[in-house]
């Protein structure tokens, strides 16, 4: 099974609630980026200039999305034959 590309360009365009900044942006302007992340769910991506940056996202985020990936993980060891046997 081939493992999918991800682009940060493509997804950046198509999500709607992000933020870019750089380096320097998100220093001057912390607090109210985390504001925004906190209360209204914002992400926020820190873009750099030789590296490919980094997401800031609330708590809560992060949880659904890891919540979500280990739901589709266990989804895929099902389908794979590689579940718990119940016998």
């Amino acid at each position: 099974m081939k493992t999918p590309t991800f682009s940060l360009n493509s997804y950046a365009n198509t999500y709607v609630n992000m933020i870019a900044v750089n380096y320097s942006e998100l220093r001057s302007d912390l607090k109210t980026l985390l504001d925004k992340v906190e209360q209204q769910n914002e992400l926020v991506v820190i873009k750099r200039s030789k590296s490919s940056g980094a997401v800031l996202m609330s708590i809560q985020e992060y949880n659904d999305l890891k919540l979500t990936i280990d739901v589709l993980r266990g989804e895929l060891d099902l389908t794979a034959g590689r579940g718990i046997s119940m016998d």
